[in-house]
């Protein structure tokens, strides 16, 4: 006999905090392995007990921030479409790897960590952004604003731009009180910022660079600083004192981008990633992205229980520790690539404001990722 779940129950399932991973470690716990994780942990058969359990430890306070960032995802998303009904969310729980960067990088402690799990949303235009920006700032949300960023109006110095919040989750039962007062991380961007930050993501993992941070070759690190400022402009957004010089600006990317070869690199990429896709069925709610910079391959597989795609991809980071893996969250697969571009090396929009700059006419020819 078939069965008819209607989208009702299917949403109240998908939502089921026992689903979920839940809040197994202390913070007592948390606390005491940060340093550990913060370390270089030695190749010593005798602390391999120690080692598993640090990361026990660590994937348990990772994935408990799963529950969390599933909600606010939700919530992002309605409060997006009463702006613009053209939106894109997506949620992610950040990489180990990322975690242990940002620990050696930086004074953050483990247990204050604000982005282990993070949401954000692309839209069209500027003015949807601060709409959007203003109706978290009212208190629309039902979970405690606790901190904002304006990377729009005031850049990081490798030129990436968006909104941030810190928001705290406030648990509305019982069963939810393990997770109250987790932190997320809230991104609100529009297309063009999103295009930027996936060229940058997607030349990183080509050339090996951490450009997020500044890192590498530097003539990347300024190119992608002036196309920021040139986007800005175009998008109607401040534009930082050095590169206000239109003229100077569109020189200086010129110059960098003829050095670095920048538009047969970024047409490349286009062509470059096969993706191969395994268990994605319209079920499919969770998923496994897995990028392998040898082969330029990115491997997905998708998860209708929440808890086994955290479980998948622990044990992913831990056997291809030289490979980029990320468990995400999106409505449907055809949204990974929307979402989540870089790992497709999908930097045709980028790719059409460099032409313009440089060739001076609009690449039509060129793929631009649309919504519906």
């Amino acid at each position: 006999m078939l069965s008819y779940r209607s989208p009702r129950i299917q949403q109240d399932f998908e939502d089921d905090v026992a689903t979920f991973p839940q809040l197994t470690v202390s913070k007592t716990e948390i606390r005491r392995i940060g340093r550990e994780l913060q370390s270089q942990l030695p190749d010593d058969a005798s602390m391999m007990d120690r080692h598993a359990e640090v990361f026990r430890i660590a994937y348990g306070w990772r994935n408990a921030h799963f529950f969390p960032m599933r909600m606010m995802r939700r919530e992002l998303g309605r409060i997006s479409k009463t702006v613009c009904k053209d939106v894109l969310t997506a949620g992610r729980l950040k990489r180990m790897n990322s975690i242990r960067m940002k620990l050696r990088s930086s004074s953050t402690k483990l247990e204050r960590m604000q982005d282990l799990g993070g949401c954000r949303a692309i839209l069209n235009t500027p003015a949807s952004v601060q709409s959007i920006i203003e109706k978290y700032r009212s208190g629309t949300s039902r979970h405690e604003l606790s901190r904002e960023a304006d990377y729009i109006t005031h850049p990081r110095a490798s030129g990436y731009r968006s909104h941030h919040f810190v928001m705290r989750y406030r648990a509305k039962n019982e069963a939810e009180a393990q997770f109250d007062g987790l932190q997320i991380e809230l991104q609100v961007r529009t297309i063009n910022q999103h295009a930027w930050a996936t060229a940058v993501e997607a030349i990183g993992l080509i050339t090996g660079f951490d450009l997020k941070h500044e890192n590498g070759d530097q003539r990347w690190v300024q190119f992608f600083d002036a196309m920021s400022a040139d986007i800005a402009e175009e998008e109607g957004c401040p534009v930082v004192e050095r590169w206000s010089n239109r003229r100077h600006r569109r020189e200086a990317i010129k110059s960098l981008a003829s050095d670095l070869n920048v538009s047969r690199q970024l047409e490349q990429c286009a062509h470059a990633v096969h993706a191969l896709q395994h268990r994605v069925g319209e079920k499919s709610r969770y998923y496994t992205m897995r990028f392998d910079p040898l082969t330029k391959t990115v491997a997905i597989r998708g998860y209708i229980a929440p808890d086994l795609g955290a479980k998948s991809a622990a044990l992913q980071e831990s056997q291809f520790r030289t490979m980029d893996s990320v468990l995400v969250d999106v409505d449907r697969a055809d949204n990974l690539r929307k979402a989540y571009p870089n790992y497709f090396l999908d930097v045709g929009l980028f790719n059409r404001h460099i032409t313009r700059i440089v060739k001076g006419y609009d690449p039509i020819y060129l793929y631009e990722y649309t919504r519906a």
